[in-house]
């Protein structure tokens, strides 16, 4: 209790009990030869905590969905709109549009329009150390991207562009806020995979992202992460040996603190140290017997400090140091 300012049933002891449930069935017909569905959802949700809260509702959707060949174009569409309940304003399209290849390259667009309502405990609490209620509209996202893969090559740049509307989230006090004004980001992420020396294999991830609105979004501009390994097979194929390093890289960032009592994150005070900045070195071992046994060996971290400030990700929850890890999946085959 002492982590908290405000006790507002028991200052001694926290005994707060919280649980959502969700029960979905879904009816569709299929027509034009399964390229097109059409139907209804309907969903039922019960809140709980402390029984103080014990909130039940029923929610109806219009679902359909497509998937169609249109001049050599592969389009596939989903569309889920809210008609009655709780989540009766909701809306969810998303549109592709997969192109033949041009010269190896498989090009696609995508776009999603989405408009969701607020999570009901994350506007109503009734715990020791929460007590509230607000109202708020619903949080809005379009999203508009395009993706090319290479497979020959395994090369892949996905570029996608979101505007937030109305987004929740939960400020430095721990109370849930609407921002109002719109938020844009920009993610590019490159995945690129080399091959050389027979055995040997490089594979990258980068992810670029800009937003206009780190302080409601302390998220990090750069994380990458490699993997350098060498594989074979030995006894005749019988034993594959796989042995290398990951290294993963995240930038500096503002980043999240976590409530323990609302299970949720929430944003750091605007002068508290900054968090990322951080490497992180892995070594493993990875062999696989026939087609009976996996056995892996993986130490983490292994230049990481035990439990340091510095390999904070979220505020006060510290990365553990060099950690030892083994793993066994056997089949029992004849």
């Amino acid at each position: 209790p002492d982590f908290f300012d405000v006790n507002i049933f028991d200052g001694a002891q926290s005994n707060d009990s919280s649980f959502a449930q969700t029960i979905s069935n879904e009816v569709l017909a299929s027509i034009y030869e399964d390229q097109f569905q059409v139907g209804a959802r309907n969903e039922q949700l019960q809140w709980f905590q402390n029984y103080l809260i014990n909130e039940e509702t029923s929610s109806n959707f219009l679902v359909a969905n497509a998937n169609l060949d249109v001049i050599g174009i592969r389009f596939a569409a989903d569309f889920e709109k809210g008609i009655s309940g709780f989540h009766k304003d909701e809306l969810d399209l998303k549109l592709n549009a997969t192109f033949k290849d041009i010269k190896s390259f498989q090009p696609k667009l995508y776009g999603r329009l989405s408009r969701k309502q607020a999570d009901y405990l994350l506007a109503n609490q009734r715990a020791n150390h929460h007590y509230y209620n607000f109202s708020f509209n619903t949080s809005n996202e379009v999203q508009v991207g395009a993706k090319v893969t290479q497979e020959k090559h395994q090369i892949m740049l996905d570029v996608n562009y979101r505007v937030l509307n109305n987004i929740v989230y939960l400020d430095s006090n721990q109370l849930a806020i609407q921002e109002s004004d719109d938020i844009s980001v920009i993610q590019v992420n490159v995945r690129k995979n080399f091959k050389f020396l027979k055995h040997f294999a490089l594979n990258n991830n980068i992810q670029f992202q800009a937003i206009s609105n780190t302080t409601v979004l302390p998220l990090p501009t750069l994380t990458t992460f490699h993997s350098l390994y060498y594989q074979n097979d030995f006894f005749k194929n019988s034993l594959n040996v796989m042995l290398g390093a990951d290294l993963a890289y995240i930038g500096e960032y503002n980043g999240y603190a976590y409530s323990p009592s609302l299970a949720h994150f929430y944003l750091r005070n605007e002068n508290s140290p900054m968090l990322g900045n951080i490497f992180q070195l892995d070594l493993f071992v990875n062999l696989r017997i026939h087609k009976a046994a996996r056995i892996f060996v993986k130490m983490e971290n292994i230049t990481g400090k035990p439990f340091s400030e510095e390999s904070f990700r979220i505020q006060d929850y510290p990365v553990p140091g060099r950690v030892l890890k083994l793993g066994l999946s056997w089949r029992m085959l004849n």
